[in-house]
């Protein structure tokens, strides 16, 4: 028994130790005697101006640890919103576990100025202008109020850099911005049945109303406006499609863009429809719900990406926070959501980078026009040789796309052709106003234009329509 309790003894003082040892070096953090960690002000593109107050021994002292607070504010932890100025919530360039990942990296890094360490990504450090500084809080400690300014677009563009790789790039800063537009969830959506008809070029079909749908709701639509603003904007690498402009992608009104196949009248469900029709990257679906008890609110969100090229979709883990009751919704709101839009930009960022290496996917439906007296078994003259139309169709779709990567067929028969897991190269040549080549940012409506351009070219008499949403590419083949 002495031994057991002996053991004991042992066991809970090396925990104590642990414990203790573990607070011990978490004190020694410079961010962690930072009270205020605020923008300050709106910085020129690529830059970042906090407001830090932090406690020290001198002067000279609260000034390093403001620098190195500033810039793990940027790098980790995210910063505290300016309402006054309009400045949202800071949403930080990488995550608390990339920190832990390379803790020996940024030990160093934040250890003392120099070449390659926290120094150099620092442009000025200057006393607030209007906050009082040298406080005396006790015979040891002093607290200053300094505002940093902090060189984002270098720091980040160091710490993805190939050789340093201390950070996986989240967002090129060498591509073009991916579009995402952020609407309520389909099921917030259909339980309030807030879908409504649409002519489309003689008949009826379903689309949501979004802009309806937002409105609709306070909780939805501050949540909404707030995860937008936080999430794209100047130096996120996302740009925000506005909803009334996604509402008019979904309401095409000429019959040749409805996204039906028109051999088979298939109807489409406002769910459908919607995939079908963006022209933006990613959905960001979003679903609120709350309860209040008292003067206290609990707000439970839902969060779901949705890669409008492939429709796979990922779910951002739930957030449960409180605020009160009482108050300005929105503002109470920005904080708790910046940690949910930071995995948001993260997933988002790991979705593009992978899309940009390795091409846009999607699929291509071919059909023969009901106007049409041919079909896809018939024989056609190329050149000198007769080949079958099928044959010719699928060519030249395999010749437009990415190197290595061919189209799956799903379907063929006289008057329909489907394709699946087709990949066209995230980047084509095209040419600008006075006709000199450029690179652009490649799209299912650019894919269209090609195949018309080869397929028309290649066989004459024969015309070609093409519509196309972010990942699908719908076309009609028509010759009398």
């Amino acid at each position: 028994m002495k031994i057991l309790n002996l053991t004991k003894v042992l066991m809970t003082f090396m925990l104590l130790t642990f414990i203790s040892t573990t607070k011990a070096q978490e004190s020694t953090e410079p961010w962690n005697d930072a009270t205020t960690k605020k923008a300050f002000k709106q910085g020129v593109e690529g830059q970042a101006i906090l407001w830090i107050t932090i406690k020290g021994k001198n002067g000279e002292d609260c000034k390093i640890k403001a620098q190195k607070t500033a810039l793990y504010c940027v790098l980790f932890k995210g910063y505290d919103p300016n309402p006054e100025r309009n400045i949202p919530v800071g949403i930080p360039l990488a995550s608390l576990t990339d920190y832990t990942a390379k803790i020996d990296f940024f030990k160093k890094f934040f250890e003392k100025p120099g070449a390659g360490n926290y120094s150099d990504f620092i442009s000025e450090t200057q006393l607030h202008p209007t906050e009082m500084s040298d406080l005396k809080i006790d015979r040891k400690t002093v607290e200053y109020n300094y505002i940093v300014y902090v060189q984002k677009k270098s720091l980040y563009e160091y710490l993805t850099d190939p050789k340093i790789k201390v950070l996986e790039p989240v967002l090129s800063t060498e591509v073009p911005a991916a579009n995402v537009v952020v609407i309520p969830d389909d099921s917030y959506m259909d339980e309030r049945g807030l879908v409504k008809q649409v002519d489309a070029g003689g008949y009826m079909v379903d689309c949501y109303d979004l802009v309806k749908a937002v409105k609709a709701n306070e909780e939805i639509e501050n949540t909404i406006s707030t995860i937008a603003s936080l999430l794209t904007g100047s130096g996120t690498g996302l740009d925000r499609v506005e909803l009334a402009e996604a509402q008019n992608a979904i309401e095409k009104k000429d019959a040749i863009n409805e996204m039906e196949d028109a051999s088979r009248k298939i109807k489409l469900s406002a769910s459908e429809r919607l995939k079908n029709t963006a022209n933006w990257d990613y959905t960001i679906k979003v679903d609120v719900s709350q309860t209040v008890d008292g003067t206290n609110r609990n707000i439970n969100v839902k969060l779901k990406i949705v890669d409008m090229y492939t429709n796979k979709s990922e779910e951002v883990l739930p957030k449960s926070f409180n605020v009160s009751s009482s108050g300005d919704w929105k503002q109470q709101i920005q904080k708790p959501l910046s940690a949910a839009v930071e995995e948001l930009r993260v997933k988002i960022g790991k979705l593009y980078s992978s899309r940009v290496a390795n091409g846009i996917e999607g699929k291509v439906n071919f059909s023969i026009s009901s106007k049409s007296k041919i079909n896809f078994d018939e024989m056609i003259t190329i050149g000198d040789k007769q080949v079958k139309l099928a044959d010719q169709v699928t060519k030249v779709l395999k010749s437009l796309s990415a190197k290595g990567k061919q189209p799956k067929l799903d379907l063929e028969d006289k008057v329909a052709i489907n394709f699946v897991n087709v990949t066209i190269p995230f980047e084509v040549t095209t040419t600008d106003d006075e006709g000199q080549p450029i690179k652009d940012k490649n799209s299912f409506q650019q894919l269209g234009t090609d195949i018309n351009n080869k397929l028309t070219k290649q066989i004459p008499g024969i015309k070609v329509f093409t519509t196309a949403s972010a990942g699908t590419l719908n076309v009609w083949l028509e010759k009398k």
